[in-house]
């Protein structure tokens, strides 16, 4: 059994989440629940939320839902489009990166993008905020990134995308210029450049 808080009332509603599902299917497919359980935790895990639009198989892997097995080819409606969903579903894999929706947070908080890289300049949000005490500590250099995670320099711990922020430009030290350049205007459409 699951260890649940007695007056937990999210643990309550999942409960009676799963055993609707669980009714509604056994009643449609006529089958024990134990063989359809599997099918009501995917439906459960692949409904997206109303607010963010994003499942919880999306929230947690940061990929879309994909399924494993198609249909039998020897169904005899669906058989002629076995190969129209195996085609879907390699197309599906392939840009996988490209159809998924951004987090949606606060607009106070700023997301970062996907293409955080290592030897980006971020700010960490402290979690304790403390009285008049900035928010955000930083600028630190990111090591290592995963789609959803960075790792910093100078910590051991990964900090998910939602405590971090871009380094506002004015923090970073400025670009030292290699060489000097002046420009004089010639005309209203000509101008010469020189060192």
């Amino acid at each position: 059994s699951i260890p649940h808080c007695p007056g937990d009332t999210r643990y309550h509603r999942q409960h009676s989440l799963n055993t609707a599902h669980l009714t509604r299917l056994t009643a449609e497919l006529r089958l024990s629940w134990v063989h359809l359980l599997p099918a009501a935790l995917t439906r459960i895990r692949t409904t997206p939320h109303a607010n963010t639009g994003l499942t919880p198989f999306e929230l947690l892997y940061d990929r879309p839902y994909l399924l494993t097995n198609l249909l039998d080819p020897s169904t005899p409606t669906l058989g002629t489009y076995l190969l129209y969903f195996t085609l879907l579903r390699y197309l599906l894999r392939e840009h996988a990166d490209c159809v998924l929706l951004q987090p949606v947070g606060d607009h106070n908080q700023a997301i970062l993008s996907p293409a955080l890289a290592p030897g980006d300049q971020v700010l960490l949000k402290t979690l304790t905020p403390q009285p008049l005490q900035p928010r955000w500590t930083g600028p630190f250099t990111v090591v290592l990134t995963t789609p959803i995670a960075a790792k910093l320099w100078g910590y051991k711990s990964w900090y998910h995308i939602t405590q971090l922020k871009w380094a506002p430009l004015h923090s970073l030290p400025p670009p030292k210029p290699l060489e000097t350049y002046t420009s004089k205007i010639l005309g209203p459409t000509k101008i010469t450049i020189t060192k």
